[in-house]
């Protein structure tokens, strides 16, 4: 799936929000599972998390491309959300 976005290091600056654009034309020829987790996904840059494409069963911050399967959020985003904030 095609992307575009810009990336904010809060350790360098503040932001006061965040704005999700989703491609409906891209998400419509999904499955609702998978749209779930494209948008979980960019919930999380939205919350501050970057990729991590170590784990594919174990973070929804995995691309797919690099094989995720889990279209929710896991631990290890609950953990990585946590040690944030």
């Amino acid at each position: 799936m095609n992307a575009s976005g810009y990336e904010i290091d809060p350790n360098l600056s503040n932001w006061l929000y965040s704005e999700i654009y989703l491609n409906n034309t891209a998400l419509s020829t999904l499955s609702s599972s998978l749209r779930q987790g494209v948008t979980a996904h960019e919930m999380g840059h939205a919350f501050g998390l970057a990729h991590y494409n170590s784990n594919p069963t174990g973070s929804i911050m995995c691309q797919t491309a690099y094989g995720r399967t889990v279209q929710t959020v896991q631990q290890e985003d609950n953990d990585a959300i946590n040690a944030k904030y």
